[in-house]
């Protein structure tokens, strides 16, 4: 069974990502954010918001929700 609200856009994911790569680099100087500017840019823009619209079609209606 497949939750459309508990799907998180694109722009929420931005954001989380933003907040916590800076707070780790903040925290630890071990996790620099710009480090890997390059795989984090990808991340950033690859947008999967159009899926919303396709997903639910591969699970069932009902029954045991989807663990991932």
């Amino acid at each position: 069974m497949f939750k459309p609200e508990s799907w998180q856009s694109h722009d929420e994911y931005r954001t989380i990502v933003a907040t916590i790569g800076h707070s780790l680099s903040r925290n630890n100087p071990k996790y620099s954010f710009n480090e890997y500017d390059e795989e984090r840019q990808k991340l950033l823009n690859l947008n999967l918001d159009p899926l919303l619209d396709y997903i639910p079609a591969f699970y069932s209606k009902g029954g045991r929700p989807a663990a991932h």
